[in-house]
């Protein structure tokens, strides 16, 4: 969970806070388990942090077979409604055990 303070002063005390869920792709390995995290962030909302070579993977379709799932990460990715994806250029991201 990360939170946000806007200073604007319509809020109380003149601060109000944002908070939203952050969420990963790092640990999961398996492309189903990788379109269940999608699917559930999809849904409550929040930030998805993935790398840039995993983004461009799972919504080219690149190493996924079923194409439902091929829809599904596109879906998820391409349009993220209210949520935000953020993708990691030039680094790779880690698994935090």
């Amino acid at each position: 969970m990360v939170c946000f303070i806007d200073k604007e002063p319509s809020s109380l005390f003149g601060r109000s806070v944002f908070c939203t869920q952050v969420d990963e792709l790092t640990n999961a390995k398996a492309n189903i388990d990788r379109m269940y995290k999608l699917k559930r962030w999809h849904n409550t909302g929040g930030i998805m942090i993935l790398g840039y070579e995993m983004f461009r993977n799972l919504t080219s379709g690149k190493h996924i077979k079923k194409e439902s799932l091929k829809e599904k990460f596109k879906e998820y990715l391409l349009d993220p409604g209210k949520s935000a994806v953020y993708v990691i250029t030039g680094a790779h991201t880690r698994a935090h055990n």
